[in-house]
């Protein structure tokens, strides 16, 4: 009579909570899933895996360049002799100021190299950065003095050096970020997709 007894409460017990509990499971369930729908996981964006770096300006007033790419993100921000220097996670670039020498036919006064096309860097006559690249172009900067031309040659190493990870390429932070773009940023960049 006793063993009963205590089977009879134990199951008094449980009907009460489920009455105070109703489908703890399934309040569980929502409350996992939130109110509005499937878990948060699902609401993060390709592009959130590739966030961008902080931009690193010499001087405050210097503006980027050049338009950025989906993905791309400018790292370093600066000036050389009669020119506007920039890294980022795609390019160099650099951006000469407008002069006699600059002014002549066929003379660019802005140079973009890809990152992954270039092939040495390194510092000459102590204010001059020196690229290389895997095209058999050479690119010339100058800077006002040897302390700035020697962080540049670091930057620009740090940049080129061989990714340890492969999310660390920059096609892929571009697809990632193509995924969620609208269509006035594919209009942008169509030209990358014509040939030649």
């Amino acid at each position: 009579a006793i063993a009963g007894t205590a089977e009879s409460s134990r199951q008094e017990e449980r009907e009460g909570s489920e009455e105070e509990h109703p489908d703890l499971m399934s309040t569980a369930l929502a409350g996992s899933m939130g109110e509005e729908g499937p878990p948060s996981l699902e609401y993060i964006q390709a592009k959130d895996l590739f966030p961008q770096k902080e931009l690193v300006k010499e001087d405050e007033s210097l503006q980027v360049p050049f338009p950025v790419l989906q993905g791309e993100g400018v790292e370093y921000l600066g000036h050389a002799d009669e020119a506007i220097i920039a890294i980022s996670n795609y390019r160099l670039h650099i951006k000469f100021k407008d002069s006699v020498i600059n002014t002549y036919p066929g003379v660019d006064n802005e140079i973009s190299v890809p990152l992954r096309l270039i092939e040495s860097v390194e510092s000459r006559d102590m204010f001059q950065l020196h690229i290389i690249c895997k095209d058999s172009k050479v690119v010339r900067c100058h800077f006002a003095t040897f302390k700035q031309c020697q962080e540049w040659v670091k930057r620009l190493n740090r940049a080129i050096a061989h990714p340890s990870r492969l999310e660390d390429l920059f096609a892929l932070a571009y697809h990632a970020w193509c995924l969620g773009g609208s269509a006035d940023d594919e209009d942008q960049h169509v030209h990358l997709c014509r040939p030649g």
